[in-house]
């Protein structure tokens, strides 16, 4: 409770929770945060936990992760001894996420926060991060520098950065987030951030296939 206290507790976060709830529909896996909220985690009970473990962590879904100075035989005699006596057991199918749906026009949303300054947020669909185009993810955190570029040379000082991705794997939305000094700066960090999107875009556009 207290990780995910320390997690949501700045307005940035709360306005990323917002942009992930807004852009993923009720019922999809990604509209809540992982994890939870507080409330949720105050009122789970022993019991709830030990049927999730029971249904979700199974041996077939464990991950061994073997470092150091060892042979693949040392390994496989650990591995015989400690973890093949482990019985198997049916394991519960994993929640199906949706990916048949897109964002095909802008859209703005206006939250109401306990805040000091006001923040101004965009957010993008991206490929899945394991696809052939999911290497392209990591070069959106670029428009973020574009950004600050941009608005020095018109002598605007706003504190802009790459709000991460949300969502999960399958179906990642990728975030630049705007912290301003006053209202009148919304429309000018929308227009550079949409600025700084489109740069990346074209870069995209020019990478090699390979």
């Amino acid at each position: 409770r207290n990780e995910i206290r320390t997690r949501s507790s700045s307005p940035e976060q709360q306005v990323l929770f917002n942009i992930q709830r807004t852009v993923f529909p009720e019922g999809h896996p990604y509209h809540n945060p992982v994890g939870g909220d507080d409330l949720q985690l105050a009122t789970i009970k022993l019991q709830d936990v030990c049927e999730f473990m029971d249904k979700y962590y199974v041996p077939q879904r464990a991950t061994v992760i073997v470092a150091g100075n060892t042979t693949q035989k040392e390994v496989e005699e650990l591995t015989s001894k400690w973890l093949a006596g482990i019985p198997k057991r049916e394991a519960a199918p994993l929640a199906e996420v949706p990916t048949n749906f897109n964002i095909k026009e802008t859209k703005r949303f206006d939250f109401e926060a306990d805040m000091e300054r006001p923040i101004v947020a965009m957010a993008w669909l991206a490929p899945p991060r394991f696809s052939e185009e999911g290497y392209l993810t990591s070069f959106l955190t670029t428009a973020a520098a574009e950004v600050r570029r941009n608005m020095k040379r018109r002598g605007e000082e706003i504190d802009i950065f790459a709000g991460d991705f949300l969502g999960g794997f399958e179906m990642p939305i990728f975030s630049l987030v705007a912290v301003l000094d006053n209202e009148k700066q919304i429309d000018l960090a929308i227009k550079q951030m949409n600025k700084a999107a489109d740069i990346v875009y074209r870069r995209f556009e020019v990478l090699p296939s390979e």
